[in-house]
């Protein structure tokens, strides 16, 4: 019990953290009992738009970006939190696997990229087409599993072209991050 009391408090203060420094960067994070996976970017403007401790912990993050064009567009980031010592999970590559089979089923001209495949962690990349109403987007995800979470890092902007420099760096930062464990919390080590 006390872990869930110290689970809370640790979200609650980083999302303080978080809205009191979105002029000069945005830590994302997502902390579960006794694992976490934080990133720094040093772009400012984003928006907490979703916290949620349903089937998985979920985090998104939105913001706005003002094209050269008058339309606007938008960018999201979130993480998302599995517990593999509760749950069987595929492998990730098989996780994304099944992922572009729904997906593919619905529109299939979508185009899929894997840039990084191992046992424990798939990178990759999907452009969407405009689709039964979901307009055209443009995702880099990476899928990895850690001692106690698998997790889903998804970066996402809704433009038709993702232009090279911003491509390249979140492939960088979502593929640079790892899940730490939160000695604060948990004694020893973690638990399978």
């Amino acid at each position: 019990m006390k872990t869930n009391v110290c689970s809370t408090y640790t979200i609650i203060f980083w999302l303080w953290v978080c809205s009191a420094c979105t002029d000069a960067s945005t830590t994302f994070e997502l902390a579960t009992d006794c694992e976490g996976v934080n990133l720094q970017t040093d772009e400012s403007g984003w928006q907490l738009v979703i916290d949620s401790q349903m089937q998985s912990n979920t985090k998104k993050w939105r913001r706005e970006i003002h094209a050269a064009t008058a339309q606007s567009a938008y960018e999201t980031f979130s993480i998302s939190a599995f517990n593999r010592t509760k749950s069987k999970l595929p492998l990730p590559n098989n996780t994304m696997t099944a992922l572009r089979f729904l997906l593919d089923e619905q529109c299939p001209k979508n185009e899929w990229q894997v840039l990084k495949d191992s046992e424990d962690q798939v990178v990759y990349e999907s452009i969407f087409t405009e689709c039964r109403g979901h307009p055209m987007r443009h995702q880099i995800v990476r899928i990895f599993d850690a001692p106690i979470n698998r997790y889903k890092l998804t970066y996402e902007i809704r433009v038709t072209t993702l232009d090279d420099d911003r491509r390249s760096t979140w492939i960088e930062r979502i593929t640079s991050t790892s899940a730490k464990q939160r000695v604060e919390i948990c004694k020893g080590p973690p638990q399978r």
